[in-house]
């Protein structure tokens, strides 16, 4: 039923008050917010508004544009029987949105408070206080994690930086540590953070301000640059500053002055893989593959036993379609002999035996990276690929639809949804 027949059924059984809030929901399954409003409030007013309608009454204030009565709202349920894990979260998450960091840890605090048992709570209370104050991170991430039965690398990620950021006694390079772990996370909103409060603890740190312009252009602010010169006139011969420089020009699409900061910090550390590959990937933007082939060539010949050198190289070779037999393919398989179980490896054969035509072995591949990664995009969409290629369309389908699904917000979901809208509509 759509929100028009549960609407007209609520006021043929006026007893059946809930009708109202399935009505509201199946609005805002179409995007119809005042109406998604006007029906919550109905039923609020007739007692029968339950936890996911208190949730959805927010949110549709919310795509609204009226964010204070979002607030409003979601905080009035906090206190009632609609009051829900989810509730707390989508609530921290508008306040951190806001800016209103009290607020944030107002919410995060008394959620926990309620929900003890609340996995997703406690791991946000614990990214919370790592972006704030460290020290007080341990205890929420180790009842998160006792309280998960899932083996999950995000845990493992948190706490090695807090058992680095604690081992020493100096708050600016804690949060700086964190901060890291959160952008490795993909929290860069707290990663900012907690970068923020690095370089207001110590000023004349000059890692803080690189991570700092990282983390704002992440979140797609316009202060960016100005966090990055300081931390260039602090540390102008700091290799990572000038990569971090680098960074921000490549994205900015600015090739001349990416290559310039990559080959300035390259000179200054030349037995780093991690320049060259920065390089080669400088030199693709700007279009001269064969000195982009020749920086991957030097990175592998520089970290031979490290697979992320070899995997690049691979990937470089499957999506230019060159030197696929001379380099591709044996760093392919170089990658996947160091790290079998690394999703990324297998996934990478699997592009160089499909620009090889070796659709077969490719398949395995991706399916072997699928099997590794189960919430990865990635190897989905390059299924999708190899079914699209061959012209079966009807398999193709569901692996582009899993890959839009698993990167709702990600450069391969976004693909995902533009081969699908083009091709499946």
């Amino acid at each position: 039923m759509g929100a028009g027949e549960y609407e007209q059924a609520a006021r043929f059984l006026p007893w059946r008050a809930d009708l109202l809030e399935q009505a509201a929901i199946a609005a805002f399954d179409k995007q119809a917010y005042p109406d998604t409003v006007r029906l919550l409030e109905a039923a609020r007013e007739r007692g029968a508004i339950s936890t996911q309608g208190a949730l959805v009454l927010g949110e549709a204030h919310w795509q609204l544009g009226a964010q204070q009565q979002a607030l409003e709202t979601w905080e009035t349920f906090t206190n009632g029987d609609q009051a829900s894990a989810a509730l707390f979260l989508r609530l921290s998450e508008a306040y951190q949105r806001l800016g209103q960091d009290s607020a944030v840890e107002r919410t995060l605090i008394h959620g926990v408070d309620l929900f003890q048992n609340d996995v997703e709570l406690r791991f946000s209370l614990a990214l919370w206080w790592m972006s704030e104050t460290p020290a007080l991170a341990r205890p929420e991430l180790d009842a998160a994690r006792s309280l998960d039965p899932k083996t999950d690398s995000r845990y493992a990620v948190a706490a090695a930086a807090l058992n680095e950021a604690l081992a020493v006694d100096d708050i600016a390079y804690q949060r700086v540590v964190c901060g890291r772990a959160l952008a490795a996370l993909g929290n860069w909103p707290l990663a900012e953070r907690a970068f923020t409060r690095a370089a207001q603890a110590n000023p004349n740190y000059a890692e803080a301000w690189a991570w700092l312009g990282e983390a704002r252009q992440q979140n797609g602010s316009d202060l960016a640059w100005p966090a990055l010169q300081r931390a260039l006139t602090l540390a102008p011969t700091n290799a990572a500053t000038l990569a971090r420089a680098g960074l921000y020009w490549q994205r900015a699409g600015d090739s001349a002055r990416a290559l310039e900061a990559f080959t300035h910090a390259a000179t200054l550390e030349p037995q780093s893989p991690t320049w060259q590959l920065a390089l080669g990937e400088a030199y693709v933007q700007s279009g001269d593959l064969i000195a982009a082939y020749e920086h991957y060539r030097i990175a592998v010949a520089l970290a031979p036993l490290d697979p992320e050198p070899w995997r690049a190289l691979a990937v470089f070779c499957a999506t230019n379609e060159s030197y696929l037999r001379e380099s591709g393919l044996p760093a392919a398989l170089k990658a996947v002999s160091l790290a079998p179980d690394d999703w990324r490896n297998p996934d990478a054969l699997g592009r160089v035996l499909l620009a090889l035509g070796n659709a077969e072995s490719a398949r395995r591949m991706f399916v072997r990276a699928a099997e590794l990664a189960p919430a990865e995009a990635a190897p989905q969409f390059h299924l999708g690929l190899l079914f699209f290629n061959a012209g079966d369309l009807a398999q193709a389908r569901p692996h582009f639809e899993q890959a839009a699904a698993l990167d709702p917000a990600g450069a391969t979901g976004d693909a995902a949804r533009r081969v699908l809208e083009r091709y499946f509509p």
